[in-house]
Parts: C-alpha cells; sequence; structure tokens
C-alpha cells in the first residue's frame, strides 16, 4: 500500500485511481417508506431501487438491503414470498446460483406469524456485486408471492389498522450501494 504525504496546510485532490483497493470510494442510499401490499403471481418491483455509477469498471459494490417487515398475509405462517435484487434488469451476483428451473432469489420469507396484526422481520441481506461497468447501475428490489390469495405486505401489517400496539408500528426498507475501490 502506497502512502500519500498530506500537507498541513491546504487541500490535496485525490482521484478514486489513487485510493488503495477495498477503500471506499461513494455511498447511496435509498429508502422505501410506504406500505406496500403486492398480489400478482409473477416477481414484481417493490419500490425499492437504487441507483449508482461507478468510477471504475474494477470496482465492486457492497451492497446492503434490510425490510423491517416483509411477509405474506396467510396467517399460519405459510405461503410464503421470495425477493430478489436485479442489475439493470438481470440477475445480481447476490441472488442464488441458477439450478435447473428454480428461481434465483435473494432471500424467502413466510407468512405471518399469528394473525393479521403480527408479522416476522426484520429482514438485512449485505453482499458484494461486480457489475464490471462505469455506466450507471439501477439495483431493483422484486417479490413474488407464492399465492395471489396470499399478497405480499412490506412495511406494515396486513389489516393495516391504526392502533398503538407496537405490532402496528410502520417500518422502512432500505437499499444502501457502497463503490469499493478493486
Amino acid at each position: 500500500m502506497a502512502l500519500i504525504k498530506v500537507p498541513t496546510r491546504g487541500r490535496v485532490a485525490l482521484a478514486d485511481s489513487d485510493m488503495p483497493a477495498g477503500a471506499v470510494l461513494q455511498v447511496v442510499t435509498a429508502e422505501l417508506t410506504t406500505r406496500v401490499s403486492m398480489a400478482t403471481e409473477s416477481f414484481q418491483n417493490t419500490g425499492l431501487i437504487g441507483y449508482i455509477t461507478p468510477s471504475s469498471a474494477s470496482s465492486k459494490i457492497l451492497i446492503t438491503i434490510s425490510f423491517g417487515r416483509i411477509q405474506t398475509a396467510q396467517t399460519n405462517g405459510d405461503h410464503g414470498c421470495a425477493v430478489r435484487l436485479l442489475r439493470n434488469g438481470n440477475d445480481s451476483d447476490l441472488n442464488g446460483v441458477a439450478d435447473g428451473s428454480r428461481q434465483r432469489s435473494l432471500f424467502t420469507t413466510g407468512g405471518e406469524s399469528y394473525n393479521a396484526n403480527h408479522s416476522k422481520g426484520g429482514y438485512g441481506v449485505t453482499g458484494i456485486d461486480s457489475p464490471n461497468t462505469t455506466s450507471q447501475i439501477t439495483y431493483n428490489v422484486q417479490a413474488w408471492p407464492q399465492t395471489s390469495s396470499q399478497p405480499i405486505i412490506i412495511n406494515g401489517t396486513s389489516n393495516n389498522s391504526n392502533g398503538a400496539d407496537t405490532y402496528n408500528s410502520r417500518t422502512k426498507a432500505f437499499i444502501t450501494l457502497m463503490e469499493i475501490a478493486g
């Protein structure tokens, strides 16, 4: 690792190329604050989307995704959902590997833990993506319910009660993108 001598006065401008491998070059974050209900039996956009433009094709993107709540409306924990992360419309490196006709997913979850007020969560995933580009990247989080009769609920409860009980609380979902020098 090369040392950079910094004068005691004035400013030093460093290019991203001057940074050692592993240095954080930029951090971008986005959040989903609304309650979302999704019932289509295919992968659909959740509304959680992040954008980043790497400064070098050798950079890696450290991605953290977190959901305070995401589950289906089934009250016995059954009828789950799958969540995936797309990079510019294609599978990212964070999704599972291709295996026959199985879907590639970031993670899966089940239905509510007890009733329409109670939910599981939160969920968080962190991983490295290697996009090999200096063009803008769109990272899009999608979800797919097992059945349309048990929709996916994000950031709230199935019955959407307006009560002061803790189980009625609202949550947020986040995506954080960190460019790491290659």
